[in-house]
């Protein structure tokens, strides 16, 4: 039998006994370990966007506008002498007859201009204008340029003649039948155009001219009148009944007055 002999260096002895010598030993405390803890923001999560349906736009029924009202144009009137109205049926250019169109029939009578067709006569002075015989033409009459609701123009054609010029150039007018009534009453006259002072003009006749014949009245019988509008003198017959002279003569002029 083979002893093996294990030498023990010793210090190592020594060590072992003043350990137990000592009694046991503590054993080194751990130090603990630091735990690093790393915080890692968290990535924001993109939020997703819901788009929500357009809605479809509601269509609205247009309301109705009510057109603006426009007030109509006042009918405008014929003013002369003593006549206001609209559509008269004889339009005297004398007083005396020479230039007088009746029968007027009216095509229109607007806002703006009438137009009308009639009949006059022209006298013939053979072998006077006195008594030379008398042709009817055909007249033609436009009035024109409303102003202060009234026309101040006219213009009358007949036989290729223009008379044309102020609505003062008419002596007088007058309505007839079959022609509308005027929109502003003629003055009432006791029988033809007031003419004032007592003087009433017949339908052929002026007040200028029936002025004349009642200015130069004398008596029962014949008188002379000069028409302004020709110059001329004209032979009026006259008679008296009840304090009331009555007048005729010229080309188809009458006049009452007052005696």
């Amino acid at each position: 039998m083979n002893i093996k002999l294990v030498a023990i260096p010793a210090i190592a002895l020594a060590a072992g006994i003043g350990l137990a010598a000592c009694g046991s030993v503590k054993a080194p405390v751990a130090k603990p370990a630091v735990t690093v803890t790393h915080t890692v923001a968290a990535k924001p999560v993109p939020a997703k966007t819901t788009h929500s349906a357009k809605p479809k736009p509601v269509q609205a029924t247009p309301r109705a506008v009510a057109a603006p009202s426009v007030a109509a144009a006042p009918t405008p009137v014929l003013n002369v002498r003593n006549y206001s109205g609209i559509k008269p049926g004889v339009i005297a250019f004398s007083g005396d007859g020479g230039y007088v169109i009746t029968g007027i029939v009216w095509s229109s009578w607007g806002p703006t201009e009438a137009d009308g067709t009639g009949t006059s006569d022209i006298q013939g002075c053979v072998p006077d204008c006195a008594t030379g015989s008398e042709t009817p033409y055909t007249d033609t009459i436009v009035l024109s340029d409303v102003q202060g609701g009234q026309f101040t123009q006219v213009s009358s054609t007949r036989d290729g003649t223009v008379t044309a010029g102020s609505t003062s150039l008419i002596e007088g007018a007058e309505q007839s039948t079959g022609n509308s009534s005027s929109s502003v009453p003629a003055p009432a006259a006791l029988s033809g155009t007031d003419c004032g002072d007592g003087v009433y003009a017949g339908p052929n006749t002026s007040c200028s001219f029936a002025a004349n014949v009642a200015q130069n009245y004398t008596g029962p019988g014949a008188d002379y009148a000069s028409s302004p509008v020709t110059g001329q003198d004209y032979t009026m017959n006259c008679t008296e009944s009840s304090g009331t002279v009555t007048c005729t003569g010229g080309n188809n002029a009458s006049v009452q007055f007052s005696g």
